[in-house]
């Protein structure tokens, strides 16, 4: 099994509709075409923005489920607790006393498809924008002012130094150069990268989001009459940055 926790989940693999896959430094757990859980199982991090509580906040069990269900599911497992992070979800922190107990009763609550329990996957509410519309949006005035500006990103806003790996980045971009026109492939050799950061949003998931440009340069910085520019939509997941949507656009 991927992760130990998934050996509660045993009761729910007899359905064939039953499978598992990482997500977000996790497992999600499917069942009879929804999502039920995530499984968590990182140790440590007990803090969000300031506050301090007394559960780790990645070890444990989220339980999918919508706002609308919180009460009556917490009146019957008065263990659950509200995520800090995820907060449309509910969450059984590995350290409650009474965790296995719990966890095992909502997983046979699960299989009886109480309808409580569980998401359809990808659902979002209706006429709500995706992520790429969303940033798009909000980088395309500031990406315009911005264009001829390049700095490293440092987010200011979190308590460590998110800084975006040079050498990863670069080595994405130099594969999305390849792969995009056989013009490319001879600048490659050249192309050097800076970064330019419009302003970041969140995502339905809480994770900070972030634009980056790059842009092949001359060895004085100056960008070359034929300005390479690649966008690539980030998220901040467990401190790293996670490349989620590129695009390119060639400037004349």
């Amino acid at each position: 099994m991927k992760f130990a926790l998934e050996h509660f989940c045993e009761p729910l693999m007899d359905d064939p509709s039953y499978f598992s896959k990482r997500m977000f430094g996790g497992l999600a757990v499917y069942h009879s075409d929804l999502m039920r859980f995530i499984l968590t199982e990182m140790n440590g991090k007990q803090e969000w923005r300031g506050q301090k509580y007394n559960f780790e906040l990645w070890n444990g069990v989220l339980l999918c489920t919508s706002r609308e269900h919180h009460g009556s599911l917490q009146k019957q497992w008065s263990q659950l607790v509200n995520h800090p992070v995820l907060g449309k979800w509910l969450f059984l922190p590995m350290n409650d006393p009474d965790f296995e107990m719990v966890f095992q009763e909502l997983i046979e609550a699960a299989k009886e498809n109480d309808s409580r329990i569980g998401i359809v996957p990808g659902s979002r509410k209706k006429g709500k924008p995706s992520l790429r519309v969303q940033a798009e949006k909000m980088f395309e005035a500031v990406a315009k002012k911005n264009r001829r500006t390049f700095h490293r990103f440092i987010d200011k806003t979190l308590p460590f130094k998110a800084q975006l790996p040079g050498p990863v980045n670069i080595h994405s971009a130099k594969q999305f150069l390849e792969s995009q026109d056989p013009w490319f492939q001879s600048k490659v050799g050249e192309f050097k990268y800076q970064i330019s950061v419009a302003e970041k949003l969140n995502d339905d998931e809480g994770f900070t989001v972030a634009q980056v440009e790059y842009s092949n340069v001359d060895e004085k910085g100056k960008p070359f009459t034929k300005n390479i520019e690649i966008t690539m939509i980030y998220q901040l997941r467990d401190r790293q940055w996670c490349l989620v949507e590129n695009y390119n656009q060639v400037l004349s």
